[in-house]
């Protein structure tokens, strides 16, 4: 019985504790978990149906995520070089350079992620998504598995993140300072829900 609006450039934060029901809402927006009713809008297009290659979004895992046998330079490379989405190899270059210095990672891209920390290993993931430059972040409890310096430190990296790209980024948290530190506005979840509509500008 979810119904949220999310809106265009929103930093929107779905707040809750484990099995409200977070992460599935934003796997339901990313297309990878299946939507029983209901329906989803981007711009007032019902994209429920697409599969997720079509959604123009992109997500950050709790876990990474990380190809391991790839370098940073590979992984960050991966979504312009995926089918369907090609980019020519000089574009390729400058995109992940760039992502790469904003992220203060540009040392690290022949490293492998077995090589990093877990902060590092978290901007890599951050870089996997910002290079494609999605119409919307989709971010999965990005920050748990850092310390709390490191998690106050990539808090004000997304901060910062966000002014510079401008996107829509639905963030999910069971953090409630950081929901307060990151979110314009804030739906909390207590219970688990099922998909009415989720709507986003």
């Amino acid at each position: 019985d979810l119904s949220l609006e999310i809106r265009d450039r929103e930093f929107f934060v779905i707040l809750g504790e484990s099995g409200a029901g977070k992460t599935t809402t934003l796997k339901m927006i990313a297309g990878v978990e299946p939507v029983t009713s209901g329906a989803i809008l981007f711009d007032g297009r019902q994209i429920q149906d697409l599969p997720p290659e079509a959604r123009d979004c992109a997500m950050v895992f709790e876990n990474y995520a990380l190809y391991p046998h790839l370098s940073v330079y590979e992984n960050i490379a991966f979504p312009l070089r995926a089918p369907g989405r090609r980019t020519g190899e000089d574009r390729v270059d400058q995109a992940v350079l760039r992502i790469a210095r904003l992220l203060g990672i540009d040392s690290l891209l022949d490293r492998k992620p077995a090589a990093l920390s877990g902060g590092q290993r978290q901007r890599v993931a951050l870089g996997r998504a910002l290079v494609r430059q999605p119409a919307a972040f989709l971010m999965d409890e990005p920050l748990s598995h850092l310390d709390a310096r490191l998690r106050n430190e990539m808090r004000t990296e997304i901060k910062a993140m966000r002014e510079s790209f401008g996107t829509t980024i639905v963030y999910v948290t069971h953090d409630y300072n950081e929901a307060l530190a990151l979110g314009d506005r804030i739906a909390i979840l207590h219970d688990e829900v099922h998909s009415d509509a989720i709507g986003i500008a």
